[in-house]
């Protein structure tokens, strides 16, 4: 379902912050295209999400492709080649996770992979701490934007092997935001200077994860209404899951919660949403041949869209913590 090791403006009025402002990431009239144009990708990916649970490697790659040459171009003039070559080495772990390498080395001894992303991380991550400890935070040889990125591919990897984010192209997705736009430390709404403030502090995928977190809200609170209307309230289940009728099984993103046993099915063996609706079909065939006319099910949450989701209001409005927190 997915390659590389991941199968499967400012405040109104006086105090408004420059569209123009210094950013310490790269040259400011570069900020708004490298928004506009993740603002345009992430929404292709969100829709190919929505509509087929499986995101196109290619988009991610062209999308890291444009970045990787904006983040050259946005180096400052005159930037020392410590810079450049910092730069290339953070776009390369970054865009080691939108490739497939690691299938052919893996056939041949199954724990390369595992050990080469480790040599990968720790490499990357001791030089990037190395050039810190020699240069100092903020230094030209030091670019933030290198540094922001390799800590959100980090992350990203670390968020995937907690599966709390359960997909390889939603890990894709945070790389790639990550990577085109570092930080965003303006708005395109006005919003309270002091939502506004720590924006040039956090990369800005961090700020598009936590809007994306705060959106998935509403999917148990849906699910809870949709149960209680339709008379079928089952506790805390009804947060999570819902039952539906074995004959659309096949047509609809879903887990199926509760096989009986010895029921042929095993959706972490998916490899592709093809797959994942096969093993969906075989399911619904045995079920129909044991009478069973509905089966409770879980959504499969499509967190890329919610990553566009959270982008766009990021963008727009930064992060919606920060905004609730300056309301309060």
């Amino acid at each position: 379902m997915a390659c590389g090791f991941f199968a499967s403006g400012g405040y109104r009025g006086s105090i408004r912050a420059p569209r123009g402002r210094s950013d310490p990431t790269m040259l400011p009239d570069l900020l708004e295209p490298s928004a506009a144009i993740l603002g345009g990708g992430i929404l292709v990916a969100g829709g190919w999400d929505l509509a087929r649970r499986e995101v196109p490697g290619p988009l991610w790659l062209g999308l890291a492709a444009v970045a990787v040459a904006l983040g050259y171009v946005g180096l400052p003039p005159g930037s020392p080649a410590t810079a450049w070559i910092l730069w290339t080495l953070v776009a390369g772990v970054a865009v080691e996770h939108l490739v497939d390498w690691e299938g052919p080395i893996g056939a041949r001894w199954a724990r390369a992979p595992l050990v080469l992303d480790l040599a990968i991380y720790i490499g990357s991550v001791s030089v990037v701490l190395g050039l810190l400890a020699i240069y100092g935070w903020g230094s030209p040889e030091v670019p933030v934007a290198a540094v922001a990125v390799l800590g959100v591919v980090v992350l990203a990897r670390l968020l995937f092997e907690a599966r709390i984010l359960g997909g390889g192209a939603d890990a894709k997705a945070l790389i790639v935001i990550g990577l085109l736009v570092p930080f965003f430390p303006t708005t395109w709404l006005p919003i309270d200077p002091r939502a506004l403030a720590p924006l040039s502090a956090i990369p800005f995928a961090i700020t598009a994860l936590t809007n994306a977190a705060l959106g998935a809200i509403a999917v148990p609170v849906g699910l809870a209404v949709w149960n209680a209307v339709r008379g079928e309230w089952a506790g805390t289940r009804s947060f999570a899951t819902y039952t539906l009728a074995v004959r659309h099984l096949p047509d609809r993103f879903v887990w199926a919660e509760e096989v009986p046993d010895g029921a042929r099915y095993d959706p972490d063996g998916a490899e592709s949403a093809a797959e994942d609706r096969a093993m969906r079909e075989q399911l619904r065939r045995e079920l129909e041949a044991r009478g069973v006319a509905r089966v409770r099910v879980s959504p499969q949450i499509p967190m890329v869209a919610l990553l566009a989701l959270g982008v766009l209001l990021g963008l727009a409005a930064g992060n919606l913590l920060f905004d609730l927190a300056a309301a309060l």
